[in-house]
C-alpha cells in the first residue's frame, strides 16, 4: 500500500524504531559507563545492543548521523517521529548530551566492539568542573584513535543546522511536544497517586504542562493536533483525557474563558476519568456484552476517580470542581444544574468517545460523530455547548478527510469563519482526482470563488487509514502556494 509524502510506510516506520531504539540503548550505555568499565558484565548486554542494533543501522544506510535542534532529534537529516512514551526518554538523553555541549554525533562507519569501546570512554567521562566539557570529549576522541570515524558536533553547530532551519517547527512542534509532554506526565500522576511526595511533583509538573496547553489553545493552536488523528489505542485512557482536554480548553476559548478558568476547566478535564485507572484493564478492553456485574463495576469509575482525588488533603474550590466533574460529566444536560464545567467536557468526552475505535465498534468519521452530537442536543448533552462545539471546530472537524467533487483528497484545515459557510471550511488538498500525492499540500478556502476553475465543495467523508494516509502530518506540513507539483506513488 502507498501512502503521501508526509504518511509513514511501513519502512519509514520501522527505520524510525530502529533509531529509537539504538539512541535509547546509545544513552544507557553511556550513563552505565559513567561508573562501569566497558568489560563490566553488567556493561555487557547493553554493548552487545548497542552494537547490533548500530551494525543494522549501518547496513541499511552505510553511515548514520543524529543532530538536536530545539528539543528535537534529527537522524540522517530526518526528524526523529516520537510518541508520548519515547518523549521523556528522548528529553534525558538531550539533557545527557548537553551537560558535555555536544549537540550531535556523526558515525561514519562500521566500529569494532574494540572502537565501541574507545567510543563509550571517550564520551562518558568528562570532567564536570571543566569549562570546556566539548573540547575535552573532542580530545578523547582523537587520543582514542577515533578520528575519522566518529565525529562530534558542538551544540551551537546544531542550532544552526541547515537542515533544522528548513523544518518549520516553531508554533506546531510547541503545540505537538506539550501534547506528547502532558499525556507522559498525566499517565505518571496517575501511576504515583499513592506515593504523596511523587504524586505533588508530577501534580506540578502536569500544572505547568497544561498552562502551555491552554497557551496553544489561545493562539488556536489546538488545530495542530489533529484531533481526529491522535489516537493510541493501547494507551486510550490517557490519549482520551488529553484530547478532551484539548477540546474543552477549545470551548473554552470560544465562550471567552479567563485564562485561570481555562486552566481550572483543563486539569477537570484531564482527570474528568480518573477512577477508570483503578478498573481491571481486561474490562476496559473487552469487546462482547458487559455482564451485569462488569457492569456496575465500570459504573463504579466516578466514585474510584473521586476517591482518588480526596487522598489530596489540601481542599480548595479547584478540587471540589473537577469532584463535580468526575461525577456530573455522564449526565451534562443544561437544566440539570450541572456545573458549566461538567457539560462542556461532556460534549467533548462525546466526540473524542465516538471517534476512537473502542473494543466494541470502529470509529465513527468526525462529521457522522458531529451529527450524532447534534441528535444528542437537549438530551444526553447541552445543546448551547454543541452549538458552540460546531462554532468552534465546525461540521468538519479540523483533520476530517474528505473527497472533493472534483475528486481530490483533502484534510480538513480549519472550519469556515461565516456559519452561513460551514459546509466550506478550509482545506488542505494532498491528492489528484487519480489518487497521485502532491509533494506538499495545495491550502484552499472553500468559501472563496476560485480564481480559475470549477468551485469545490465536500462530497464525502472517507476514512484515512486504508489509504495510508497521515492527517496529523499534512496538518503539520507548510502547504504550497501555487497548483502543486505532483509525484507519482510507488506501486
Amino acid at each position: 500500500m502507498t501512502t503521501g509524502p508526509v504518511g509513514q510506510s511501513a519502512e519509514e516506520r520501522e527505520q524510525h524504531n530502529l533509531w529509537n531504539g539504538f539512541l535509547t540503548t546509545l544513552q544507557q550505555v553511556i550513563n552505565l559507563g559513567q561508573l562501569l568499565e566497558p568489560d563490566n558484565k553488567n556493561m555487557l548486554g547493553p554493548m552487545d545492543r548497542v552494537q547490533q542494533q548500530f551494525s543494522e543501522i549501518v547496513r541499511q544506510s552505510g553511515s548514520f548521523s543524529f543532530q538536536q535542534h530545539e528539543q528535537n532529534i534529527f537522524c540522517n537529516n530526518q526528524r526523529l517521529r516520537c510518541d508520548g512514551s519515547t518523549f521523556m526518554r528522548h528529553m534525558q538523553f538531550l539533557k545527557l548530551l548537553g551537560a558535555r555541549k555536544i549537540g550531535g554525533i556523526q558515525f561514519k562507519g562500521a566500529m569494532t566492539a574494540g572502537q565501541w569501546n574507545q567510543f563509550l570512554l571517550a564520551v562518558s567521562r568528562y570532567a564536570r568542573e571543566s569549562p570546556t566539557p566539548y573540547e575535552d570529549c573532542c580530545r578523547q576522541i582523537e587520543q582514542r584513535g577515533l578520528n575519522g570515524i566518529v565525529e562530534l558536533t558542538p551544540i551551537e553547530s546544531a542550532m544552526t543546522m541547515k537542515r533544522a532551519k528548513a523544518v518549520r517547527l516553531e508554533r506546531r512542534m510547541f503545540a505537538v511536544r506539550t501534547f506528547a509532554k502532558c499525556m507522559a506526565l498525566l499517565r505518571e500522576y496517575i501511576r504515583h497517586l499513592d506515593n504523596a511526595a511523587h504524586r505533588g511533583y508530577f501534580h506540578l509538573k502536569l500544572g505547568r504542562v497544561l498552562q502551555d496547553l491552554v497557551t496553544v489553545c489561545l493562539e488556536n493552536g489546538w488545530k495542530y493536533f489533529g484531533l481526529t488523528n491522535t489516537k493510541h489505542f493501547d494507551e486510550y485512557l490517557y490519549n482520551h483525557s488529553v484530547n478532551v482536554a484539548v477540546v474543552s480548553l477549545a470551548l473554552g476559548v470560544k465562550a471567552g474563558l479567563s485564562r485561570s478558568h481555562l486552566q481550572e476547566l483543563g486539569m477537570a478535564a484531564l482527570l474528568h476519568d480518573l477512577g477508570k485507572a483503578f478498573l481491571p484493564p481486561e474490562l476496559l478492553k473487552k469487546s462482547g456484552q458487559f455482564s451485569e456485574a462488569e457492569r456496575k463495576q465500570l459504573l463504579q469509575h466516578p466514585a474510584l476517580g473521586v476517591r482518588a482525588l480526596l487522598r489530596v488533603k489540601q481542599y480548595n474550590e479547584a478540587l471540589l470542581k473537577r469532584i463535580m466533574v468526575i461525577c456530573e460529566h455522564h449526565e451534562a444536560v443544561k437544566g440539570g444544574n450541572q456545573h458549566f464545567y461538567s457539560r462542556v467536557i461532556a460534549v467533548a468526552e462525546t466526540f473524542d468517545a465516538l471517534t476512537s475505535d473502542r473494543p466494541h465498534r470502529k470509529a465513527f468519521l468526525p462529521d457522522a460523530a458531529v451529527k450524532m452530537m447534534i441528535d444528542m442536543g437537549g438530551k444526553r448533552l447541552d445543546r448551547d455547548i454543541v452549538a458552540l462545539f460546531v462554532q468552534s471546530l465546525g461540521l468538519f472537524p479540523c483533520g476530517t478527510c474528505v473527497r472533493l467533487n472534483t475528486g481530490e483528497l483533502a484534510i480538513v484545515f480549519h472550519p469556515a469563519m461565516d456559519p452561513k459557510t460551514w459546509m466550506l471550511p478550509i482545506v488542505r488538498i494532498i491528492r489528484d482526482e487519480k489518487g497521485l500525492p502532491y509533494r506538499s499540500p495545495r491550502q484552499v478556502d472553500l468559501s472563496e470563488p476560485p480564481k480559475s476553475g470549477e468551485p469545490r465543495w465536500i462530497e464525502q467523508t472517507v476514512d484515512p487509514v486504508p489509504l495510508g494516509i497521515n492527517v496529523s502530518g499534512y496538518l503539520y506540513t507548510e502547504p504550497s502556494s501555487g497548483e502543486g507539483t505532483m509525484v507519482r506513488a510507488k506501486a
